[in-house]
């Protein structure tokens, strides 16, 4: 038996077990189209699964269709209140004027990676025999933050909404107009694919470093388009997507500048709001997920075989056995 404790979008709450107060449970309505679907269940949920359980991945606790109304159903998850990457960070360190310490990056990395290793079934049980799993929209608010009784918090991917399932045998469709277009690569709209969750990966760890997505400034791109184009308006290709403001988040240039540069070769190439320095080996991996070419992106199980050892180095460097909590993903 539940009650509301706090609405927090049109589709997602916070409820509280009306017995036992500190039992929380984060409450989500789903859409579901029986018409165009066979399966009874939101795509969210058909989703999830399909997948062991993994302590990267946020698995909902129970889900339970809406009767008569089968157009919808309810998902309730796990309560995290340290909140998604995006609120974490504003409130922790933007807030208080703090970069994010590098251990957390490094951590992030390091977790978010094995999280779609195991999607995409480099990692865990049945590798073999496991449909791949695009998520197709990770960003910041996509993960969540966990505290797990350190002070070097762990990260669970969630919000399956845009998942794509990937067949072993037979074509994908390589285009589509889903997610959240500053988080997606130069390729976009051809997302369906590894490499794309690669480069989302890599911008993630780019804002938390930055505190921006890599791409240019979206709405000084979008005045320029619509002064060339006048009175033509937008080409053709604008028209699948939802606005033009959402045309130009896909189109703008991606921009990435190394973060690991010193104050002087930041204020030499006329960055107006210094960036904290990180180190060489985070700025490496990061720019290597960042490639503007696809195929010379790292796949998963390559950041999990070949960076994690650099990451756990890292991390017991900048903080001990403590910073070593939680790095092994388990099934």
């Amino acid at each position: 038996d539940w009650k509301k404790k706090q609405h927090i979008t049109r589709a997602v709450s916070l409820v509280q077990h009306k017995t036992a107060p500190t039992t929380l449970l984060i409450k989500k309505v789903l859409a579901h189209s029986p018409k165009t679907s066979r399966s009874p269940f939101p795509a969210e949920i058909r989703a999830l699964n399909l997948l062991p359980r993994c302590n990267r991945v946020l698995i909902h606790t129970f889900y339970a269709p809406s009767t008569p109304d089968t157009a919808h159903g309810t998902a309730f998850y796990a309560y995290c209140p340290l909140g998604d990457v995006m609120a974490w960070k504003e409130t922790h360190f933007d807030d208080r004027n703090k970069p994010v310490p590098e251990s957390h990056i490094w951590r992030f990395f390091l977790q978010i990676s094995q999280a779609l290793a195991f999607l995409q079934c480099a990692l865990g049980p049945a590798t073999a025999t496991r449909e791949v799993l695009l998520h197709r929209d990770i960003k910041p608010e996509n993960v969540l933050v966990v505290h797990n009784g350190t002070a070097y918090p762990s990260f669970k991917l969630h919000d399956f909404d845009c998942m794509k399932i990937v067949k072993r045998t037979g074509k994908t469709r390589r285009t589509s107009i889903c997610g959240t277009f500053e988080w997606q690569g130069p390729e976009n709209p051809r997302i369906n694919n590894t490499a794309a969750e690669v480069w989302a990966v890599g911008a993630c760890v780019y804002f938390l470093a930055v505190g921006e997505p890599p791409v240019g400034d979206v709405d000084a791109y979008g005045e320029m388009r619509r002064r060339r184009m006048g009175k033509k308006g937008l080409p053709k290709g604008a028209r699948v997507y939802p606005s033009p403001e959402h045309y130009f988040a896909a189109r703008v240039p991606r921009r990435v500048v190394r973060i690991n540069l010193s104050r002087e070769e930041q204020e030499e190439r006329g960055i107006s709001s210094l960036n904290h320095r990180y180190g060489d080996e985070l700025n490496d991996w990061m720019m290597r997920c960042l490639s503007h070419k696809p195929d010379e992106r790292p796949t998963t199980e390559k950041l999990v075989d070949e960076m994690g050892p650099v990451a756990r180095g890292m991390l017991e460097k900048l903080g001990g056995k403590a910073a070593l909590v939680d790095m092994d993903v388990t099934f």
